[in-house]
């Protein structure tokens, strides 16, 4: 995905750009049996704008490990990428935090955050050194954005004011990206 902001999108983009996040989580559950879920700023867009955020570039995409120790996590995140990056999917790995992932068609990339429950049942999302609970996430629930349905955090308004704070109020401001 390039830099231009979804406000400068037309419907037509943004209805392909969801159904290439539908397929590549289809092609997540049957190549991996992973879950895939909305975060961070498509997230917010999906709950506050029911669309994505006007002044944001890209999509946030989490999985859940199957795994509950940080270094099985990473041995799966290493497979992960391997088999995308075998199959032209990966675009760019960005340590053990997440990577961007070509989507099918091969026009859009996504940022799929890693994310696993912890033995203590921490819910631990990259890249926060602090944890939620397992069931501010689970079970996940269903959200139909742009006519396609989506997991997201079981308590995704909770999850989102630990992110964001005052994430139901718009910020007016020309930046392009949050940097974490």
């Amino acid at each position: 995905m390039s830099k231009i902001t979804f406000s400068e999108r037309n419907e037509n983009y943004k209805i392909l750009l969801t159904k290439e996040m539908s397929d590549i989580i289809l092609f997540f559950k049957k190549e991996f049996n992973l879950e895939i879920y909305l975060i961070f700023g498509t997230l917010l867009g999906a709950i506050r704008e029911k669309d994505f955020i006007a002044h944001d570039t890209d999509i946030d995409l989490g999985y859940l490990s199957k795994f509950t120790s940080k270094e099985e996590v990473n041995k799966e995140f290493d497979f992960i990428c391997e088999s995308l990056k075998n199959k032209n999917l990966l675009k760019r790995r960005r340590g053990y935090k997440h990577f961007d992932c070509i989507s099918l068609n091969k026009k859009f990339y996504f940022d799929i955050w890693v994310s696993y429950i912890n033995i203590t049942k921490n819910f631990c999302l990259a890249p926060f050194k602090f944890s939620f609970q397992e069931n501010d996430f689970l079970p996940f629930r269903v959200i139909s954005f742009k006519n396609k349905n989506f997991y997201i955090p079981k308590n995704s308004e909770f999850v989102l004011n630990k992110l964001y704070k005052n994430w139901a109020t718009p910020i007016l401001t020309n930046f392009r990206k949050f940097n974490f």
